[in-house]
């Protein structure tokens, strides 16, 4: 039986390895979709970043709404979205199991002024060393290394949604508008993945793009980037 495990941890390590040298190779990271194709089967993975931004100020009230209690659940919800749509190729490890864990908390973040979950009374930090980063959904490999270390998952996942408007031009009324990127790093540090969709909502917010993020519009701009995300594994 030892030996038999032997073999597959040797059979998955390789497999990793595959994937890493085809980041490399492309000279980048691959689609989303194209590493759920290509993964090993089942490996353990770990979300340890999900930020929410204003796109270039097109949100009033901003500043209030992203450390409003309303952003605080929601961005707890997307969180949990992304483990859900995660679980149908990939073993999730849950971030409630390590959001508080001392080793998570001490890889070093970054102070952006972004929307970001509190799970379980513990603040999920912000990762990544530049503003650009953090927008782009990128970690340094020291701490994709770090993050996996502490996580206890094969691959660590960092997503970033940018909020805005969307406005008609004929009519000119308002919906929400999110960008989505989502990254996949692997535990030698290698950007392996990222994949960045954008998606819409349904209702009207507004017109002529005065739309504030409050109780009554928020789950627009959480049902948009739930809708991405499924989009990227498909």
């Amino acid at each position: 039986m030892r030996s038999v495990a032997l073999i597959g941890s040797r059979a998955l390590a390789g497999l990793f390895l595959l994937l890493s040298l085809a980041a490399i190779g492309c000279g980048g990271p691959m689609s989303i979709r194209s590493f759920t194709q290509q993964a090993p089967p089942q490996p353990r993975i770990a979300i340890v970043s999900v930020t929410v931004g204003d796109q270039q100020g097109a949100l009033q009230g901003w500043n209030a709404a992203r450390t409003s209690d309303v952003m605080v659940s929601r961005a707890g919800q997307m969180v949990q979205v992304a483990e859900q749509v995660l679980a149908t190729r990939f073993t999730v490890v849950p971030a409630a199991s390590f959001v508080a864990n001392p080793q998570y908390q001490s890889v070093p973040s970054y102070p952006a002024d972004v929307g970001v979950p509190v799970i379980n009374g513990t603040v999920m930090p912000v990762f990544g060393s530049t503003r650009g980063e953090v927008n782009g959904a990128v970690i340094g490999p020291a701490q994709a290394q770090a993050l996996c270390a502490a996580t206890g998952a094969d691959f660590v996942v960092v997503i970033h949604s940018e909020w805005g408007v969307i406005t008609g031009r004929m009519v000119p009324t308002s919906k929400a508008l999110a960008t989505t990127t989502m990254s996949i790093f692997d535990s030698t540090g290698v950007h392996v993945a990222r994949t960045r969709l954008q998606d819409r909502g349904e209702r009207t917010l507004g017109a002529f793009g005065g739309v504030v993020v409050d109780d009554n519009s928020i789950d627009e701009w959480v049902r948009a980037y739930g809708t991405s995300l499924a989009r990227m594994m498909q």
